[in-house]
């Protein structure tokens, strides 16, 4: 039996800070989900890439851009936090989303506003979007919960 072939996918991770409260600060972590079931968080220092911040710019925002190898129905947890400096996190952007390597999907590029560094793609590569939950989803599935609960009312 031959080996899957290896695709390669380009995932934007690290964070930057909230300079005040009409910029937001974000915290962006992806984890590869293998099909055995094993997890390996991206890091800059464990997978090849390049950094997209500059140097003297690292003290207020590191953001990298990792080339991963992945086979067929691999897939990739993203993690997003992001909040605003003296106002806290938003429900909004603040959020999970799960895609899967389908080796016949073509090459798409998957983008936030206001997530990562302009210009270049949070995720890239034949990949299919699985899931997206916010914490906002999250909130109103709660009060929708709380709302059609009648029991001991």
């Amino acid at each position: 039996m031959s080996e899957k072939p290896e695709y390669h996918i380009l995932i934007q991770v690290g964070w930057q800070r909230s300079k005040n409260a009409r910029s937001p600060g974000t915290l962006v972590k992806a984890y590869l989900v293998f099909e055995s079931g094993e997890e390996q968080e991206v890091t800059w220092g464990m997978v090849e890439g390049q950094w997209i911040t500059n140097l003297l710019d690292r003290g207020s925002k590191q953001w990298f851009l990792a080339k991963v190898p992945l086979h067929d129905q691999d897939r990739v947890r993203l993690e997003v936090f992001t909040g605003y400096k003296g106002k806290g996190g938003d429900p909004k952007l603040t959020f999970k989303r799960l895609y899967v390597l389908d080796e016949n999907s073509p090459v798409r590029e998957f983008s936030v506003p206001l997530v990562g560094v302009r210009g270049f793609p949070l995720i890239k590569g034949r990949l299919l979007e699985l899931s997206e939950v916010s914490q906002q989803d999250i909130k109103e599935e709660s009060l929708q919960n709380l709302v059609v609960d009648e029991d001991g009312m």
